[in-house]
């Protein structure tokens, strides 16, 4: 972690080429000269769902726990302003939100898409948005046809983004590995890395590629340069952890890794730990949403 900016720019292959697309603004919007850290809608919903609570009435417990804003599910310009009234209310921002997109069907699906995920774009960038965090819609298989489809579709979106000034991040689950990973390495091979971002979602990479740390790391330094956001999970012994810290991912070795490349200027970072089958269950969600956060601060 010695070697300079410039080592690592140098070192992975197009990075130069995605400057305008890498990195992000987590520190240079934070208040208070900290670490803005964003939780997603899914993390939320999980963890007060335990405690028996909607997290749409906890907005206030998030925000003392040290969340700084919500990474809410939206599909349209409707959803896009409501949600980020309602959390400017509570005092969280909306910096980015998480979506979906059927970019592989037919012609005629994309076309749609397009309209409907823009129109979406433009009313949450009213709202501080500047990242849209995007999933393949899921299907186990897809065709050639439908695999190149899509990723034209993407960086299509990704220039509608890139006008707006916003950045486009691909997510990803399992399905988008499998087979080799035909269908997320198609998306970062055939698009323009300055219009088409990663997600980076270290847990879906490690359990993705089956369980491995080493995938991880090898996402980290092949992705890197186009990194739009984080969205961060830790698991212990395979299962997730009650509290994002230690455990099978080393986010220290990420986090020095980004630091080097971007200094302060980090992508958007999203908290996206949540509960599973095994997982314990031995404080609220709030208290869950504290510790994680400090030590993301802690090692961001």
């Amino acid at each position: 972690m010695s070697s300079s900016r410039r080592t690592f720019l140098k070192a992975a292959a197009g990075f130069s080429a995605v400057a305008a697309t890498a990195g992000g603004f987590s520190k240079v919007w934070a208040a208070d000269n900290r670490l803005h850290i964003a939780a997603n809608q899914y993390t939320c919903g999980n963890l007060f769902g335990r405690d028996g609570k909607d997290f749409w009435n906890c907005l206030a417990e998030m925000k003392a726990a040290g969340i700084d804003g919500l990474e809410p599910t939206i599909s349209s310009a409707g959803e896009a302003e409501n949600t980020a009234k309602r959390l400017a209310d509570a005092g969280l921002e909306m910096r980015s939100v998480y979506t979906g997109a059927d970019f592989h069907s037919s012609d005629e699906a994309v076309q749609r898409e397009l309209v409907r995920m823009t129109d979406m774009a433009e009313k949450a960038k009213e709202y501080g948005t500047r990242v849209i965090s995007c999933n393949p819609a899921a299907k186990s298989g897809k065709t050639d046809e439908e695999i190149r489809r899509q990723s034209a579709a993407f960086e299509a979106y990704g220039k509608r983004l890139a006008d707006l000034g916003m950045k486009l991040g691909i997510h990803y689950h399992t399905s988008e590995w499998e087979f080799g990973g035909r269908e997320f390495l198609h998306l970062m091979a055939t698009t323009d890395p300055a219009l088409v971002g990663v997600c980076f979602d270290t847990h879906w990479s490690y359990r993705a590629c089956g369980n491995s740390a080493a995938a991880v790391q090898a996402h980290t330094r092949m992705y890197a340069g186009r990194v739009a956001e984080f969205h961060l999970r830790q698991s212990i012994g395979n299962t997730w952890s009650e509290t994002f810290g230690d455990g099978d991912i080393d986010h220290a070795e990420i986090a020095a890794y980004f630091k080097a490349m971007y200094g302060e200027n980090l992508p958007h970072v999203v908290l996206e730990q949540a509960a599973e089958g095994g997982t314990p269950q031995t404080m609220t969600a709030a208290e869950a949403l504290r510790q994680s956060a400090e030590y993301v601060r802690r090692v961001f």
